[in-house]
């Protein structure tokens, strides 16, 4: 008789939580992790201030059950060039899924799991992301994934403002998604390289996405799993 086949070895989740010091918003993001219906494996603060005020807010959000690491940077780096460092010097195994999260947003209950999901679903699936909605007024859109068109012009889809009604919740594949809520393996961010600075914010995310595409990864949305973030981080 053979024996029963091993079951797939669960690749843990960390939650990267990007911040300037002790923002406005970066303890509603850690009690809103802290409450999530699938919880993160671990959550690290990667904090691009040489305040001390982020430490105090970690230090106050941590407990027995929900512990929260904090990660001093150098001054001023960006978001994504701070991911590409963390990744590049942290002791962070290829399998692990990490999920960042700038200071601006606020996941959901469920928006973890639904990811997971739409992460699980195919193993050509490399990134996704979530539906972002406003943050004050979360029955409206900001975005469901990046679309372009051929010429690779950025498209308003949805148009801004546009209520979130379902619409489109059908949509999975999209050309890119915003940092903001994305979800992926390390292991896939390493070997992409991590963001083009010299594109910016939008453009770099652009970027990632078509080379991810081009590696054999899928970019996908997952518009059951929703965001609520603050304008700039939307696209």
């Amino acid at each position: 008789m053979l024996p029963p086949a091993a079951s797939p070895a669960r690749q843990a989740v960390r939650a990267v939580v990007l911040t300037a010091g002790a923002r406005p918003g970066l303890r509603a993001l850690l009690d809103a992790l802290a409450a999530s219906a699938t919880r993160p494996d671990s959550v690290v603060v990667l904090d691009t201030s040489s305040e001390e005020g982020a430490a105090e807010v970690v230090a106050a959000a941590s407990s027995r059950t929900f512990a929260v690491e904090h990660v001093s940077l150098d001054s001023r780096m960006p978001d994504r060039a701070a991911v590409t460092h963390w990744l590049t010097t942290g002791d962070v195994p290829d399998d692990d899924l990490v999920w960042l999260l700038p200071v601006g947003c606020v996941p959901e209950p469920g928006t973890l799991g639904r990811l997971l999901a739409a992460h699980r679903r195919s193993p050509s699936v490399g990134l996704v992301g979530p539906k972002h909605v406003d943050a004050t007024q979360p029955g409206t859109l900001r975005s469901v994934g990046i679309t372009t068109t051929r010429s690779g012009r950025v498209v308003e889809d949805p148009p801004l403002g546009e209520p979130d009604q379902g619409q489109y919740d059908l949509r999975r594949d999209v050309i890119a998604v915003p940092l903001a809520g994305m979800l992926a393996s390390a292991g896939a961010l390493r070997s992409l390289g991590g963001w083009e600075r010299s594109f910016g914010d939008l453009g770099g995310d652009l970027d990632l996405g078509w080379r991810a595409q081009l590696s054999g990864h899928r970019v996908v949305v997952a518009p059951d799993a929703r965001l609520r973030s603050v304008a700039a981080l939307g696209l």
